[in-house]
């Protein structure tokens, strides 16, 4: 598979662990009215690979937190195929875009450390 989304979900619906993943389905996260929540321990994307969010056409939100300490490093595609999602991605270690990246969003990306 592509994408470092290292994640599987833990009991309280956050993605843990380690695994390798393209596709990130609505599935994996929580929805709530046009809101679609994920969080993950990591997430970056090396170059060459790419990772793809998917779900309903009713979702206007993407929202992606990452808890695990590291700075989430976007060297890849980073894909939605919901039309017109916003996509949010919130890391308190800091999100960084390589000179490789490229993004196929449809909308607009926010990358945000607090």
């Amino acid at each position: 598979m592509s994408a470092i989304a290292r994640g599987g979900a833990d009991h309280n619906g956050r993605h843990t662990g380690r695994g390798r993943v393209s596709r990130i389905p609505a599935d994996l996260g929580k929805q709530t009215g046009s809101d679609l929540f994920h969080s993950f321990g990591q997430f970056s994307i090396l170059s060459g690979e790419s990772a793809t969010f998917s779900g309903p056409d009713s979702v206007s939100n993407i929202t992606s937190r990452v808890t695990g300490g590291d700075i989430s490093q976007t060297d890849g595609l980073l894909r939605s195929e919901i039309p017109g999602a916003d996509m949010w991605l919130l890391n308190p270690a800091g999100v960084m875009f390589g000179a490789e990246a490229s993004l196929d969003i449809g909308a607009s990306l926010s990358g945000i450390w607090i």
